[in-house]
């Protein structure tokens, strides 16, 4: 019983949390509500927040978020000690949320509300019916039976296309954006929303885990919760893997080379710009390089003038050159920045990691739901490294059965948490040697591809390996225009734990 109560009082806190810091939230439970709070809590003190924050937004039109100290300070007064104590905890839990920066799951969380509120108007359904027959008094509990009908119209999940504050909604919407990558990347690939499923696909040895370990980085440090799960590495080579992207010189202290961008035409002395940087050639007719400390000590520098300039400067080629970083950093100093983003993001990353086959699907998803019940994580994000690790849904499941039932779980999975889902997978060997990873590539199951809403593509040449550069592609997009054959290069440090230092739209010329 005691548990039972826990997770109630659990879920009313974070309805309650999501009322006060979002405006669309504290909108779709003030139209769901009515004056009978009461109803739809059971903790005497949610409900009397719940009740702040609907008349704030009945007068202002939003969610009170930071105005919800100058409510409870107004109203303090008139609380016993104990009972103000026991509010501030609330709202300190909800400021908590609000100072995270975190972006709130709300269409999720708007599910597990209506949800919870019907289940709570059954329990008291059955209780007053009960008493009141108990009482003989069946005429009261018909009374009971027909308002329920009512509340039951307003928790229903049926929708209605035409509404119009939907409607409006869609169109005050239609530019909000939920997550992109950064750079030329994010621009090629576009916005990606919640409850999608995306697969990566790639050759062995390409760096799936790198791009989705990007994905989930790049989502943290943009506000997002995100929920890690490894099936192929362990937490200790996770955790050096994601410091060593975050920080600069973790792991690898030194001098390294860099690979960045130049051009072609800088280093051939076919630039006939005023703007070029040198007037050093470091490329002869016979196409051999210069070696690296030969050019440096000559005083070479890389040159994008051009680069980005559109049709006034569409001279721009692009190749790659190296550049030498120091990261020298002392122990001290590297464990204050690891100090630093524990600080800021430890809150909001969950990694866990499990022996290969170990796990499935359905295994992650009782661990999300522990993860909400104790901790009242909800991601934003999910990442499954890789599908293929994953052990059956069912034991008996074997051969393409079991690849469709995985695929179809995780989508399952992505629509069910409103959470942007993030599944690498291997391709055939027939990839390995091709100039581009394409549908025809797809291994064990090419069913796999009905069931994402997008799946990207990794291609990569072992010229381009030994340069540090790597293409993506879109191989499959449920919801936008795309073309196989176009592609983004990315030029990339994987032992210094860097999977995006640049990218371009074109190919990158190599030597």
């Amino acid at each position: 019983m005691f548990r039972r109560k826990k997770i109630e009082t659990d879920i009313e806190r974070r309805i309650l949390t999501g009322m006060i810091v979002n405006t669309k939230f504290l909108h779709q439970m003030t139209t769901t509500i009515d004056v009978h709070v009461r109803d739809y809590f059971e903790n005497k003190w949610i409900q009397l927040v719940a009740r702040w924050c609907m008349s704030y937004y009945n007068k202002h039109g939003k969610a009170p978020v930071n105005h919800i100290n100058d409510l409870f300070n107004a109203r303090k007064r008139k609380l016993k000690e104990d009972e103000a104590d026991l509010i501030e905890d609330l709202l300190n839990d909800a400021a908590t949320e609000y100072q995270n920066k975190s972006k709130f799951n709300v269409d999720y969380m708007s599910e597990q509300a209506l949800g919870y509120f019907k289940n709570r108007h059954l329990a008291l359904l059955r209780d007053n019916i009960t008493s009141y027959l108990e009482d003989d008094k069946p005429e009261k509990a018909e009374v009971e039976v027909a308002n329920f009908r009512n509340i039951s119209k307003k928790l229903s999940t049926w929708s209605n296309p035409f509404d119009i504050p939907s409607a409006r909604g869609l169109l005050l919407r239609q530019d909000e954006n939920f997550f992109t990558l950064p750079g030329l990347l994010g621009e090629f690939l576009g916005n990606f929303k919640r409850g999608w499923l995306v697969g990566i696909a790639a050759p062995f040895k390409r760096g799936k885990t790198w791009f989705a370990q990007e994905f989930a980085l790049m989502a943290l440090l943009s506000g997002l919760k995100v929920a890690f799960f490894s099936l192929e590495m362990s937490s200790e080579e996770m955790q050096e893997r994601i410091l060593k992207r975050l920080i600069p010189g973790f792991m690898s202290n030194g001098n390294y080379l860099y690979p960045v961008l130049d051009c072609l035409h800088n280093q051939t002395g076919n630039c006939e710009s005023k703007r070029r940087k040198n007037t050093l050639t470091i490329i002869d007719e016979e196409e051999n390089i210069m070696e690296h400390q030969t050019a440096t000590e000559l005083g070479y520098q890389i040159c994008t003038f051009c680069r980005h300039r559109g049709n006034l400067h569409p001279n721009f080629e692009p190749a790659i050159w190296h550049e030498e970083i120091n990261t020298e950093k002392t122990v001290k100093s590297l464990m204050r920045s690891v100090a630093s983003f524990e600080k800021k993001y430890a809150s909001r990353f969950k990694l866990k990691t499990y022996p290969k086959f170990s796990a499935n699907i359905h295994d992650i998803q009782q661990e999300l739901d522990n993860l909400e019940a104790i901790e009242g994580f909800i991601p934003d994000m999910i990442v499954i490294d890789h599908a293929d690790c994953l052990k059956p849904e069912r034991a008996d499941l074997k051969g393409i059965e079991k690849e469709d039932e995985t695929w179809m779980t995780a989508a399952q999975l992505a629509s069910k948490r409103r959470a942007l889902t993030i599944v690498p997978t291997q391709v055939t060997k027939d990839a390995l040697t091709a100039a581009m990873t394409t549908q025809k590539h797809t291994a064990k199951w090419v069913g796999k591809l009905g069931h994402v809403d997008a799946m990207l593509a990794m291609s990569q040449t072992d010229a381009e390996k030994r340069r540090d550069i790597i293409r993506v592609s879109i191989m499959l997009h449920r919801h936008r225009k795309f073309d196989e054959n176009a592609f983004v290069t990315l030029i990339q440090k994987l032992d210094s734990g860097q999977f995006h230092l640049d990218s371009e739209f074109n190919r990158v010329h190599i030597h």
